[in-house]
């Protein structure tokens, strides 16, 4: 394009430069300024979400709370009546037990009265009429023939152990222990024989008497036994009178049974009016707020796209209408002045003279 006046396209692109530069400050400003307001914003925004999402548990805990507490009370008296129940049944239960197996617990007394009187009638040891004596000298059950099995276990092998383990570890031996042994297998035999002589044998017909008559107090124990277990496992409490134990009973869990439908009535009905007038009303006290944050961040970022396309295209113009004669790396306010004092002092030709002259003397510096 044919330049008309050097110094006014001269003065024209230092304009257009120093306009540029403004709008590219402008655009930091503006970018900084829309970054602030969008962090702000955000952060206005998850705050009303986070009072939102704690006021809302917050009333539906308190809720929830206020039934609970109600539902504790009524299940802590639903214990107790079940507790007093039990004991009541227990009550029962051992009078049952006490009442069927009393002609039994009558005869087994009765036997021990019996056997008691044979053996003072027959000068018998009071000492034999017990069940460690029979277990030795007249083994009969497995449990007996056990206890005799110990017993002898005990003499002979437990009671030398423990002597042969307090022998200093230094004069002990092995001989040492079966001397022990067989010491007391001798003792043990020898009172065996001795009491079985004087007592078995002299009071043999009274004590097998005994015998027999402990047999029938081991048999009726065992129906006892039977009796109060089928007691226990009978699962009919008619008898027991516990009726109005029951019916408080049904009665507690019937209103527990309420409360819980109150609760979830109650927590379905926050859940669909209150949980959203709640929302509501806190995102409408904070509109205002968020309203005016969004306001200015819209500013902010139309501003920055009206710099965006004003830098776009002032760019474009320069380079079109100026780089291209005065080249890209002049394109600077201060190297255009120097240009220009180029054109006023030294009269160029044109403008690719002026630019040529200012190259020189930047070569030279």
């Amino acid at each position: 394009m044919a330049i008309v006046d050097q110094k006014e396209y001269l003065q024209s692109a230092r304009t257009a430069v120093i306009e540029l530069e403004n709008w590219k400050d402008t655009l930091d400003t503006v970018t900084a300024e829309e970054k602030k307001l969008d962090r702000e914003l955000s952060g206005q925004r998850k705050a009303v979400a986070d009072e939102i999402q704690s006021t809302v548990k917050k009333r539906r805990d308190e809720l929830a709370e206020t039934y609970d507490s109600q539902i504790r009370k009524e299940q802590e008296k639903l214990r107790a009546e079940k507790n007093k129940r039990a004991k009541e049944r227990e009550k029962g239960v051992k009078n049952r037990m006490e009442e069927e197996t009393a002609s039994l617990v009558a005869q087994n007394s009765g036997l021990k009265t019996q056997i008691k009187e044979l053996f003072s009638q027959k000068a018998v040891p009071g000492i034999c009429n017990n069940g460690f004596f029979y277990a030795l000298f007249f083994p009969g059950s497995l449990k007996e023939i056990l206890i005799f099995a110990l017993t002898a276990l005990i003499w002979v092998a437990g009671i030398p152990g423990i002597i042969y383990a307090l022998i200093p570890a230094a004069k002990r031996k092995p001989l040492h222990f079966i001397l022990i042994a067989v010491a007391f297998l001798i003792v043990f035999v020898v009172v065996y024989i001795v009491i079985n002589n004087l007592v078995k044998v002299r009071h043999y017909a009274p004590l097998k008497e005994g015998k027999l008559l402990r047999q029938k107090i081991a048999s009726n124990k065992g129906r006892i036994a039977r009796i109060k277990k089928g007691i226990r496992k009978d699962k009919n409490d008619e008898m027991y009178d516990l009726g109005e134990f029951d019916r408080n009973i049904a009665e507690l869990e019937s209103g527990i049974a309420g409360l819980e439908q109150q609760k979830a009535d109650a927590i379905n009905l926050f859940e669909q009016q209150t949980d959203p007038m709640i929302r509501q009303e806190i995102q409408e006290n904070n509109r205002e707020r968020l309203e005016t944050l969004e306001g200015e961040l819209n500013d902010r970022i139309a501003r920055r796209r009206q710099a965006e396309d004003e830098i776009r295209s002032r760019t474009i113009a320069i380079s079109q209408d100026y780089e291209t004669v005065i080249g890209k790396e002049n394109m600077a306010a201060d190297k255009l002045d120097e240009i220009l004092n180029i054109v006023d002092s030294e009269n160029p030709a044109n403008l690719t003279e002026a630019v040529q002259i200012y190259r020189s003397r930047g070569s030279k510096k």
